[in-house]
């Protein structure tokens, strides 16, 4: 999550910028409602050039952001819950991503599973995604 209820790919990228990084580090952005639409997917420059993402914190960062795809839910998930729309189009990209890249549903990875971060939150809806994620296939 960007941690901010409001947000836009333009802010991220200030934010990324501010710390030194290239800017945007996500390979996608889903909307809130709050700065971009509710569900609105924003494909990122870092997908559209390939480029290695900077979305990943921790001892393996490198290596996730090299290796791995980022999508950023514009939201606060420790403090509100996300959208049903914004999580239907979450679910929507990762199962596309999923099926048109070759990965399996257990390489899905919350960024917390990776890193010292409590992202996306404790609200995020993890156990109906990944079932989501499973029905899907």
């Amino acid at each position: 999550d960007s941690g901010s209820p409001v947000g836009t790919p333009a802010s991220l990228d200030e934010q990324a910028r501010a710390m030194n990084l290239q800017g945007l580090g996500y390979h996608f952005v889903v909307g809130n409602g709050n700065g971009i639409g509710e569900g609105e997917i924003h494909i990122g420059y870092r997908w559209l050039k390939q480029s290695p993402g900077a979305h990943t914190a921790g001892s393996n960062a490198d290596w996730y952001n090299r290796n791995a795809i980022g999508i950023c839910l514009i939201g606060d998930g420790s403090r509100q819950k996300f959208s049903p729309a914004q999580v239907r189009r979450l679910t929507q990209l990762v199962d596309t991503l999923c099926r048109e890249l070759d990965i399996p549903a257990d390489r899905v990875f919350l960024h917390r599973d990776v890193g010292p971060s409590t992202s996306p939150g404790r609200l995020f809806p993890e156990a109906a995604f990944r079932e989501a994620l499973r029905g899907t296939r």
